[in-house]
């Protein structure tokens, strides 16, 4: 764990080295940076919670009696397009904590919004920060990147599977 900043005026929650922390103990964010074989469960188990909160809804709109492949590839859909959206959140706290880290300045807010303040970081806090952007945060933003393109891959075969059938 890193030192905190030195002589630093920014309140604790808006450190960004604090909300970095923040999102790595969290569960929406954390599973990103699980390795590779436990970020793919956690992926599947969404899916499978999706799946089974999202069944009765699908189920009032399709026979799965007489169609039971169809049933599934809606639900697949659906429970994919919700993988997408949560990944894209993830996609966006991680970005927006990384541009904080790697700026050179921290803006915050002493005690309201009409109080803005920007504290310059020291050279060496800097580097510090850069190097957490550049070799923890930047793999997480590479691998949500590619799982969320994998996954709109796997919409348009389970769409082009829809269209055929």
């Amino acid at each position: 764990m890193l030192s905190p900043y030195q002589e630093c005026p920014v309140p604790e929650n808006q450190q960004p080295r604090n909300e970095y922390y923040i999102l790595q103990k969290s569960y929406l964010f954390g599973f990103t940076i699980l390795p590779i074989s436990n970020y793919a469960i956690e992926l599947v188990k969404i899916a499978i919670i999706v799946i089974l909160l999202a069944s009765p809804f699908i189920l009032t709109n399709t026979d799965i009696c007489n169609n039971p492949l169809y049933f599934l590839s809606i639900s697949n859909t659906f429970s994919t397009l919700v993988l997408i959206l949560i990944l894209t959140r993830t996609y966006l706290g991680w970005s927006y904590i990384s541009k904080r880290l790697l700026s050179a300045t921290i803006v915050y807010e002493e005690s309201g919004w009409y109080d803005i303040q920007v504290w310059i970081k020291s050279p060496i806090d800097l580097a510090q920060d850069r190097l957490i952007a550049e070799y923890t945060i930047k793999p997480i933003l590479l691998r949500i990147r590619y799982t969320t393109q994998l996954l709109l891959v796997y919409i348009l075969v389970l769409q082009l599977y829809n269209n055929l059938s």
